[in-house]
């Protein structure tokens, strides 16, 4: 009997462990850092800052394959800005982070001086090229504007894809 007790407070303990590690509340940033012939960079500076704070939130180097990977950022607004010697600044704000975002923000650096800076301010939507589920996001605008039976919000449900 004190076995099938123990067998059983084992599985709850799983089970309850599997359901924290779908509980995600954190996006990421990723890219690729290249120069205008295509060229990776290494170890270019990265900083994202938070636009909603004004706080730089990550500062990291580009890898040997000029890579970088900003994890477990909170949702928000952000901006990326990358610097290389020899090369303009790079900077590509307006990048809304959501929950388990994988956005891909990549630099294309110009060369000159470190003193110029390239903004990137438009860009067309992020695409997450990581998964193929189909997914939406419903924004507390769209639930406080939508006409709703009885003010369910699980209707909202039904407008996604």
């Amino acid at each position: 009997m004190r076995v099938k007790g123990i067998l059983v407070l084992l599985f709850g303990i799983l089970l309850g462990t599997l359901a924290l590690q779908a509980q995600e509340i954190t996006g990421q940033i990723r890219g690729t850092v290249k120069d205008a012939s295509g060229a990776v960079v290494p170890n270019a500076v990265i900083i994202v800052t938070n636009t909603d704070t004004k706080q730089v939130v990550r500062s990291l180097h580009s890898d040997q394959g000029g890579e970088y990977v900003a994890p477990l950022l909170p949702v928000g607004h952000y901006s990326v800005a990358v610097e290389s010697a020899g090369f303009k600044k790079f900077v590509k704000s307006e990048i809304v982070v959501n929950v388990s975002d994988r956005l891909t923000a990549d630099a294309v650096l110009q060369t000159g001086s470190a003193s110029e800076t390239v903004t990137v301010e438009a860009e067309p939507m992020q695409v997450n090229l990581e998964s193929s589920a189909v997914e939406g996001l419903i924004e507390g605008k769209q639930v406080r504007e939508l006409p709703l039976n009885n003010r369910n919000y699980e209707q909202l449900v039904t407008l996604q894809p």
